[in-house]
């Protein structure tokens, strides 16, 4: 059976010293996050996930002026602690997806690394290449 993987970043994978550097602060782990399902199912989710983006998110996208398929919020700027306090909508949508795992036979997939903590022009590159390959897990 053939797969798909929906994946996407979080973190930073520029060079990290501490919080308290004024240069290097951004952000110590790196990581990949998404899920994976049976091809025959990609379709159906796309069409379902793209829905419910136009509906939740109807008056940003409005006002963006783009149309919806090529209009993005980062996950960083809707999954605030304020947003997930003040909005059932956002919650409501979050469990349903969670939700659809077993429906789909669909998996999540996380995978992180802590940065070292020096800065160095080919740390971004080695965070990454760690996130993806398995090395150094933030577990």
């Amino acid at each position: 059976m053939t797969y798909f993987a929906y994946l996407d970043e979080f973190g930073h994978i520029g060079p990290y010293v501490s919080r308290a550097d004024p240069r290097y602060n951004e952000s110590p782990v790196f990581g990949l996050a998404g899920f994976v399902l049976p091809s025959k199912e990609v379709r159906g989710f796309g069409t379902w996930f793209f829905q419910r983006k136009c509906d939740l998110l109807a008056f940003e996208i409005d006002r963006s002026g783009e149309h919806p398929a090529v209009w993005e919020k980062k996950g960083a700027s809707l999954y605030t602690v304020t947003n997930v306090s003040r909005y059932g909508e956002l919650r409501k949508f979050t469990n349903r997806l969670l939700k659809q795992d077993k429906e789909l036979r669909r998996f999540r997939v996380l995978r992180r690394c802590l940065q070292n903590r020096r800065a160095g022009s080919a740390q971004s590159e080695s965070a990454l290449r760690k996130g993806v390959s398995g090395g150094d897990q933030a577990d």
